[in-house]
């Protein structure tokens, strides 16, 4: 399997993978002439880190692309001259160029890995304008293709067989979106650490009363120069971040925790006001809490 983060890098709360199968039976006509590539192993894997210490590694070559959906908490992947820094709910797609150090801490991955073969053959059914991105690139939590990536991997994790026509279908979706729109939606960064840490403060305290000066405290930097200087690498300000943070914590309660109330998903989230919750929710989510959790119960 491709490389990814070291076992033995940070506390592990869970390390399994989730689907290992040949992406054979029934498929749609659009790619019913796929190459042999096509037929190896779909490779996915999904990670838990836990505790304050950051798991580094290993230093890998990219033999495919890997895509990286990250459901909680914050990652980096080190690309030699500049890094790519990914928060909650966003998508990392990397190239199968290069080399990658993966660094993350209090985090939640879902990773799969596609040969390049693949989207080459897609990009051929799709015509000259098509082409497999050559670019690392984060795509936001609200993107099209995070929301593509997002529900294959969604649905790997449930258990859905690649022999299945349905995951056939998804995965030939995928291809064609990733081909399709190649050009990143947001481009790396170079490494700015005192940013990570801010990030890194949201991401294990979203649920309590977060100011902007302790987010400058965490990153050492005084209030002004610390707001300019996340937006400059961020490309928003704290306060948009933290509240699309908790809106995706709160969406992942309503999803997977049936037992809790609207209302206790809200608090657990950092969000004390369940009206401004409310509004907050449907402008990101396009629905109202409770019809959300319908929809994915």
């Amino acid at each position: 399997m491709p490389g990814h983060i070291a076992p033995g890098s940070a506390p592990v709360l869970a390390q399994r993978v989730v689907h290992s199968a040949n992406r054979d039976g029934p498929r749609g006509a659009t790619l019913h002439g796929m190459s042999e590539a096509a037929h190896r192993p779909v490779h996915s894997l999904r990670r838990a880190f836990a505790g304050s210490r950051i798991g580094r590694g290993p230093k890998h070559d990219n033999q495919s692309f890997e895509l990286t959906w990250v459901q909680q908490g914050h990652i980096q992947f080190d690309l030699g001259h500049s890094t790519v820094d990914a928060a909650a709910g966003t998508c990392v797609v990397l190239t199968d160029e290069g080399q990658n150090t993966p660094v993350a801490r209090a985090a939640v991955l879902h990773q799969l890995w596609l040969p390049g073969a693949w989207l080459e053959e897609a990009a051929g059914a799709l015509g000259p304008r098509a082409g497999a991105p050559r670019v690392a690139a984060v795509h936001p939590a609200d993107s099209r293709l995070t929301a593509h990536i997002r529900l294959v991997m969604e649905e790997i994790g449930h258990g859905l067989p690649a022999s299945d026509p349905g995951m056939g279908a998804l995965m030939d979706s995928l291809l064609f979106a990733l081909v399709r729109g190649s050009a990143p939606e947001v481009p790396h960064r170079q490494r700015d650490v005192r940013i990570q840490r801010a990030l890194e403060r949201i991401s294990v305290e979203y649920a309590d009363a977060l100011r902007v000066e302790d987010l400058a405290e965490a990153a050492g930097m005084c209030r002004y120069s610390f707001l300019r200087a996340f937006r400059a690498s961020v490309g928003e300000s704290p306060y948009q971040y933290l509240q699309a943070y908790r809106l995706e914590r709160a969406a992942e309660r309503l999803r997977l925790r049936q037992d809790a109330s609207v209302l206790e998903s809200a608090l657990a989230c950092g969000f004390g006001d369940p009206g401004r919750f409310a509004r907050a929710f449907r402008a990101r989510f396009g629905c109202a809490p409770r019809e959300y959790r319908a929809r994915h119960d």
